[in-house]
């Protein structure tokens, strides 16, 4: 699911328990999942940037297009 926050971005979170129920089998699914968003969208800063917190990962996104992208492929 996107939210749209105060100012404007678009929070997509991906939580850590994705990483238990790793869909391809393979071990490294935050390794993937983060080298995919910065070869889609840059390194963090520009069109993206990232809050860790205990239950999840929060990607927040400028542009509607991107945060949906990602939440079609990681969510």
């Amino acid at each position: 699911m996107i939210e749209k926050t105060e100012i404007g971005e678009y929070l997509v979170r991906v939580p850590w328990s994705y990483n238990e129920t790793d869909r391809d089998g393979k071990d490294d699914y935050w390794n993937d999942t983060c080298i995919w968003a910065i070869e889609r969208f840059g390194l963090p800063g520009h069109r993206f940037a990232t809050k860790l917190t205990e239950w999840d990962i929060s990607f927040y996104f400028q542009h509607e297009q991107d945060a949906l992208l990602f939440m079609l492929r990681w969510t």
